[in-house]
């Protein structure tokens, strides 16, 4: 498996940075990740299509751990030069692995296209402040989003557990969890405490 340093932004193969020697526990670099995978998922790849239709809702694929890194720099309040340049080391790490195979596509687009870039980033920053300028029919239809992913999540651990489908009282209760965490809404984020010692080489 492939990591990059939260710290330095050094692609490796563990949690011991070989440039900075920096060292993360396999479960704090999982919570970067997991907020940067949600701010794609419903920052990112929702929002385009909620710019397109309103009234189609999508299952969408994961984001994969490429666009993840670039997410969390996003998250971390990294400027806008430093993520080019992240972007760039990225890029330059994954294009012949990613070039065979057509689901990575929009990665290489992204990481490639300067345009679709700055649009990543803008709409990852956007998600992050809590989507306050995205009008309130796109942030309505996001949030529904999060509503079925959650209530989704929610009924598979149910399965997983015990082996049946939730019934009308197990979705009052998931509801009523969600209402707890609020996670039917977004939010702003404070930043993430990452990629401190980034810097172009």
């Amino acid at each position: 498996m492939e990591y990059i340093c939260l710290n330095c932004g050094h692609i490796t193969e563990n949690l011991i940075c070989p440039n900075c020697q920096h060292t993360i526990s396999e479960n704090e670099y999982n919570k970067v990740i997991e907020k940067a995978q949600k701010s794609i998922r419903y920052g990112y790849y929702y929002r385009k299509k909620a710019e397109k239709d309103l009234d189609i809702h999508y299952n969408l694929l994961s984001p994969t751990n490429y666009l993840e890194w670039i997410a969390a720099a996003v998250l971390a309040g990294v400027s806008y030069d430093l993520l080019k340049y992240l972007a760039i080391k990225v890029y330059n790490h994954v294009k012949d692995k990613l070039k065979s195979n057509e689901r990575y596509s929009m990665i290489l687009d992204i990481l490639n296209d300067e345009r679709k870039f700055r649009e990543f980033v803008k709409y990852l920053q956007e998600y992050k402040d809590g989507l306050v300028t995205l009008d309130e029919d796109k942030k309505k239809y996001i949030e529904e989003e999060l509503r079925a992913d959650f209530m989704g999540e929610k009924a598979h651990e149910l399965y997983q557990k015990e082996k049946r489908v939730p019934n009308a009282q197990d979705f009052l209760s998931f509801l009523e969890e969600a209402k707890e965490k609020n996670a039917f809404s977004v939010k702003p984020q404070n930043n993430i405490k990452a990629f401190l010692l980034l810097k172009e080489e």
